[in-house]
């Protein structure tokens, strides 16, 4: 079943909503776009889990594919990191040779 078969007036609110956030530009940080990748991730099976601790060490079981997606996270939020803090780096360099004292 869909939404759009069993509460078609949420349905058409929702689409309403994603008419308007199409037509106009956001300036409100906090009501930033969810890239069609998050929103799909969200909408998926991991939503009936609940997956409460750290990967390996949850306090249910039948979580080995969401620590699997957990431990894959961490790492890309550490290249992020590392690729953030070099970032900085560089820009500091930069001011340091530009900057007259």
């Amino acid at each position: 079943m869909s939404l759009k078969t069993t509460d078609r007036q949420i349905f058409e609110l929702i689409e309403a909503e994603k008419a308007r956030q199409s037509q106009t530009i956001n300036l409100i940080p906090s009501e930033n776009y969810t890239s069609p990748a998050v929103l799909q991730a969200l909408g998926s099976v991991l939503t009936n889990k609940y997956s409460e601790g750290y990967p390996g060490m949850r306090y249910y079981s039948g979580n080995q594919f969401v620590d699997k997606i957990e431990e894959i996270e961490q790492k890309n939020c550490s290249k992020l990191n590392m690729l953030m803090s070099n970032l900085i780096l560089a820009h500091q360099q930069t001011w340091q040779f530009t900057l007259p004292f």
